[in-house]
């Protein structure tokens, strides 16, 4: 069976339900969330013999780079999440004591973690093509250091709009 997610005025989809896990959605989320930011879903794709990750979070809108503090706190909000996502899938996968392990689908519980390919993925609705690699730059940076932890192969970091999601096939 197949879904179709909404998030921040896209359809991400359609998908496997087994290959779709929604963070915040979770109990487990609702049971640690008070301060806790997440991303937006966390999609697995198989493809041959290469199995991917990608921890998704989904925008409408980005501040401009100037002035820089709206910009700073959006870039720091987007590895935050993105990072949380990380560690909780990572300790669901691992079956963590009071991690999400009981609500990931099967075929996540299955994966081994040591050789997947994991992306970090922003989505951003509307924004034009030109603004994205200034974006995905200072995204990458803040992200570099969960990237050199967790030996995450580059490209890592990606940031699209509608369009190149679509391109990807993560939009209807």
């Amino acid at each position: 069976m197949t879904i179709t997610i909404q998030e921040s005025q896209m359809s991400f989809g359609p998908y496997d339900q087994d290959h779709v896990f929604r963070p915040e959605e979770s109990a487990t989320y609702a049971r640690i969330k008070n301060g806790l930011k997440i991303g937006d879903l966390v999609l697995l794709q198989e493809n041959n013999d290469v199995v991917k990750l990608l921890l998704i979070e989904a925008k409408s809108s980005t501040p401009r780079p100037l002035p820089a503090e709206r910009f700073e706190a959006f870039i720091c909000e987007i590895r935050e999440k993105l990072t949380n996502t990380l560690a909780m899938i990572l300790a669901a996968l691992m079956n963590r004591p009071g991690s999400a392990h009981d609500e990931v689908p099967v075929a996540f519980t299955q994966l081994a973690i040591a050789t997947l390919d994991i992306l970090l993925v922003l989505v951003i609705r509307g924004h034009p093509k030109a603004w994205l690699p200034p974006l995905r730059d200072a995204l990458a940076n803040a992200l570099q250091p969960t990237v050199k932890i967790w030996g995450i192969a580059p490209p890592a970091v990606f940031v699209l709009n509608d369009d190149l999601a679509r391109d990807h096939h993560l939009l209807v």
